[in-house]
Formats: C-alpha cells, sequence, structure tokens
C-alpha cells in the first residue's frame, strides 16, 4: 500500500502509456480533446499533492488519500489505482474475498479509481470502460453498494446518463454520470432494492485514462479540473 500524510507519491505507470486513437462513443457527441491547452496562471492548490505519471491530483487540505495499486497482471507494472479517501465506511473491508483481481479495486469504504489502459481496455478482461454504459469492475453485474456496501454487492443502471465535456486540467475529457441502482441477487434472480447511487466516470478515450467515483467523493470535480499534466 502507498500512503502519505503530505508528501508526494510518484507513479509513473500511466506516464508511459501508449496514445490510442479511439472515437467517441456515447449518448451524445462528444468531442474529447488530449491535446494540452494553455490555461491562466493560477495558485497551486494547498494539500497533498499525488502524481500518477502523466498527470497529478491535490487532495484538500488536511485530508488524507491513500492509493492501492491495482495489478491484475503479475507480469506487468500496475497503471491502475484506488484512491482511498476519509468518510464513513459502510461494510467491513476484512470480509471481502481477494482471490481475484477484480476485488482489489474494491472497499466498502469511500475511494474512487484512477484507471489506466489495463482496466479501461476491456480486450485486457472483465469490465472496462463500455460505452454507453457505465464502468464495471467485472463483466457481469458484480458492483459495489456503497450505501449498504456490505449488504448488496450488485448493480444495475437505469435512464439516460448525463454526458458533457469538462476540464481534466487543461485538457478536455468526457464527463458522464449514471444513476445505478443497487440490486439484490436472490439465486439467479436479481432484484431491485430501493436504494440507488451516482457513478461519475472522466474519460479520456486517445489517452485511455479515466477516473470513477461512486462515493460522492466531495470536490472531486474541482480537483480534477485543477489536475496538472507532464
Amino acid at each position: 500500500m502507498l500512503a502519505s500524510t503530505g508528501a508526494k507519491i510518484t507513479m509513473a505507470a500511466l506516464g508511459t502509456a501508449a496514445a490510442v486513437t479511439a472515437g467517441t462513443v456515447g449518448v451524445t457527441a462528444l468531442t474529447s480533446d488530449d491535446t494540452p491547452r494553455a490555461r491562466p496562471a493560477q495558485s497551486t492548490p494547498a494539500g497533498q499533492r499525488i502524481d500518477f505519471g502523466a498527470f497529478s491530483l491535490t487532495a484538500p487540505a488536511g485530508a488524507t488519500w491513500r492509493v492501492q495499486p491495482i495489478q491484475p497482471f503479475p507480469n506487468r507494472p500496475a497503471d491502475s489505482f484506488r484512491v482511498d479517501v476519509p468518510g464513513r465506511c459502510t461494510g467491513d473491508n476484512s470480509k471481502i474475498p481477494r482471490e481475484e483481481f477484480r476485488y482489489r479495486q474494491t472497499t466498502y469504504c469511500p475511494s474512487f479509481l484512477v484507471l489506466g489502459p489495463t482496466l479501461v481496455d476491456p480486450e485486457n478482461g472483465p469490465g472496462g470502460v463500455r460505452l454507453p454504459g457505465p464502468y464495471h469492475p467485472a463483466g457481469d453485474i458484480t458492483h459495489v453498494c456503497p450505501p449498504a456496501a456490505e449488504r448488496y454487492n450488485t448493480g444495475t443502471w437505469e435512464g439516460r446518463p448525463k454526458a458533457q465535456l469538462v476540464a481534466w486540467g487543461n485538457r478536455r475529457a468526457e464527463y458522464r454520470e449514471w444513476r445505478m441502482r443497487c440490486t439484490d441477487l436472490r439465486g439467479s434472480q436479481v432484484v431491485n432494492t430501493n436504494l440507488t447511487f451516482t457513478q461519475r466516470l472522466w474519460f479520456l478515450p486517445q489517452s485511455r485514462i479515466a477516473i470513477v467515483d461512486e462515493w460522492n467523493v466531495p470536490d472531486l470535480p474541482r480537483i480534477i479540473a485543477q489536475a496538472v499534466w507532464g
């Protein structure tokens, strides 16, 4: 586990990811732009800075973010990470099975994911960013339910997602929000519950990098908008 209470953390894997040209896929005609753009001068945000190689994010002042690498293939360097943030847990993490790599993305506590090409691309295994649908950690409906993480471990999306272009530092990213419903898997039957949450996805299709938040991490849109590239 990589953790910091104020020092800079460096993870170079994302910085070496090869750019892959990909068409924009989604419910609206979005056109993201991975090309760096000039931005007005601004002061560096106060707080813990975490460097993911290609870009860095700055946590709110006084907050401690802990970074867990996700390494599905032992012979490759990790290019994806789970970032644990302060907040109330809704389950006991000791009860999460760890025998499959997808569970390394799983936590019953507030967090968000920084995904590199290994977990963005569906051809690398189950899950992946499969627009126009939301990100899933596996090829089935396995999904943490943040409102009651220990009780329900499946979820589905419903309705039409919100879609727009937003700032990711000095780049333009595809942004989507899905309304997700927690479901209860009873044998082969999927039963809807009255619990819902929102999945927020920032995606750069050319760089094959994404950020996924399902815990409504405070100020995350602003933090991503103030990301520093290079």
